[in-house]
């Protein structure tokens, strides 16, 4: 592995080699180099010395390095015993997982992942040829349209530093492995050393995207209209849907909901025939989004115009102080989560507005049949405040169990279960506890936004207690308690809880009406009835 002294996640990489040694028993050779400066920086060079000390079977070397593989060749003609050998190029992130798949994949013949720069978009999918000519395949789309040529690709070279190839010459062609992936900060690309023929009409032949000639900028990709068949037989078109977040991309993303309710609202449009990607915010912008049918931006925290070309839709979910009449002014239909602001600020606007509730994904979101704890739960960041739906039951002696970073300076440690709870597991908890406790942004709670948690908790066979929001507890039957005050809520948390819900029939027939009435499946319907229709216009 090279690692820049300088690189912002020098300390990531580390942790990648420490974890892929110890994992598959490997050697491990470490070349830390300066990077941009002259001299290595000594908190680089101490992390990777105890690192060497904690495991024999790590070298670490202190060298400029030119060229990652020319390197990497090197130390493996000095290492009898190495059969594949795995680079990890300066400056490129990947994780374990990714390094595990290329080290399988590399006995067979060399092969690298997919390069992404650190806005989520595909920098190479891997060299690729058209007569006489070279490019990097897929540069400045989503990493969705290189996923979905399948596993590996045959390439004519490899687009990342980041490879793995057998220690013996082999004859067998590049390949890229599209479900492993590293990140460039800097875009960095493989010079195009063409070392084999793999013409980009036959690498596309499984995507939507037709490669149709080239320009001083490198190949043009069209995409063809499309109809799509349902599972009941019917037709519609398959309309290239942009899904564009205020959320960041890769690992960092996942700590946002609008990843994972992006992500939600991308499943059910395939379900219903279409092509979805997703933006995150750094590439909002993205400048190949000319050949997206519809933009769909998901209103967050951050304000995001959409493209000029194709058509737009606006769904408000949250923060709605900060709407202004120019921003709805882009779009061509506009969606809120509230059923009250949709009205009144339609009319202050000078814009229709249509409510469009919160949702959950009903895939996900689903009783397992866990029985009831006695536990009470919190799901969530304190957003840099004592958060007074659970300071304020902590403080009065009700035990809260709390998931979620940045509570430790508001609450005891004892009272955190976890910095974070993974995605795929929140039904389970949700299910298991007596209660999940949930509020809202002041903003949110004012104009009648109801969090998606409480469609999560509820679909998942839960039970919640939050702060009022106009319509929040009528909607949910009852499986939704509402506070008006914390020593309302404190009295409530206090009592046998199972006084204040229905019966557990009652709560299941609730969670049944949810998953159905109120999914992602549901939403998606609405919206691609409305593309279609701003379409036809």
């Amino acid at each position: 592995m090279v690692v820049a002294s300088d690189e912002a996640f020098s300390d990531e990489a580390l942790g990648v080699a420490a974890e892929v040694t110890d994992a598959l028993e490997c050697s491990t050779t470490l070349a830390v180099t300066p990077g941009s400066g002259r001299w290595v920086q000594p908190d680089t060079w101490v992390q990777a010395s105890l690192l060497e000390l904690w495991s024999p079977k790590v070298q670490v070397v202190r060298q400029v390095v030119a060229d990652a593989v020319e390197w990497a060749a090197k130390v493996a003609d000095a290492t009898p015993d190495t059969e594949v050998v795995v680079v990890r190029g300066a400056g490129e992130r990947i994780d374990a997982s990714s390094i595990f798949a290329l080290a399988r994949l590399g006995q067979d013949g060399p092969v690298s992942p997919l390069l992404l720069t650190d806005d989520g978009i595909v920098a190479s999918a891997g060299v690729v040829t058209y007569g006489d000519r070279a490019a990097h395949l897929l540069t400045g789309y989503p990493a969705e349209d290189a996923r979905a040529l399948g596993e590996t690709i045959e390439v004519a070279g490899p687009g990342a530093v980041t490879r793995a190839f057998p220690r013996e010459e082999t004859v067998a062609p590049y390949r890229t492995l599209l479900t492993a992936s590293a990140v460039s900060a800097e875009g960095l690309l493989a010079p195009i050393g063409v070392g084999g023929d793999s013409d980009i009409s036959e690498v596309l032949a499984a995507s939507s995207l037709r490669f149709a000639g080239w320009s001083d900028e490198g190949p043009v990709l069209t995409r063809p209209p499309r109809q799509a068949r349902l599972a009941d037989g019917t037709s519609v078109a398959c309309l290239r849907w942009a899904i564009k977040i205020a959320a960041p991309a890769g690992h960092e993303g996942l700590a946002w909901g609008d990843t994972h309710f992006a992500n939600g609202l991308a499943e059910a449009l395939r379900r219903l025939g279409q092509e979805v990607v997703i933006d995150a915010f750094a590439a909002r912008n993205r400048a190949t989004s000319a050949i997206d049918d519809v933009s769909l931006v998901l209103r967050g925290p951050r304000r995001i115009d959409p493209p000029a070309h194709g058509r737009s839709l606006l769904w408000i979910i949250s923060h709605p102080d900060e709407i202004t009449s120019d921003e709805l002014s882009k779009y061509d239909r506009i969606f809120a989560a509230s059923i009250p602001w949709a009205a009144r600020a339609g009319a202050r606007l000078g814009h229709s507005i249509t409510p469009l509730l919160q949702c959950t994904d009903a895939v996900l979101f689903r009783p397992q049949g866990i029985p009831r704890g006695k536990d009470i739960v919190f799901v969530g960041t304190a957003r840099g405040i004592a958060r007074p739906s659970v300071v304020a039951p902590i403080e009065a002696g009700v035990d809260v169990t709390v998931y979620g970073p940045d509570w430790r300076r508001f609450i005891p440690g004892r009272f955190i279960r976890a910095s974070g709870i993974s995605h795929s597991d929140l039904p389970a908890r949700y299910e298991s506890a007596a209660v999940v406790l949930n509020d809202h942004w002041p903003a949110m709670q004012k104009e009648g936004f109801i969090s998606n948690r409480a469609y999560d908790v509820v679909a998942a066979g839960g039970r919640v207690i939050s702060d009022t929001v106009e319509g929040l507890q009528e909607h949910f039957g009852g499986a939704v308690r509402t506070y008006d005050s914390t020593s309302e809520l404190i009295g409530m948390l206090r009592g046998d809880l199972d006084d204040l819900f229905p019966s557990y029939e009652k709560l299941d027939a609730v969670s049944r009406r949810v998953r159905m009435e109120d999914s992602f499946d549901a939403r998606a319907q609405v919206l691609l009835d409305a593309a279609i229709g701003t379409l036809a216009r």
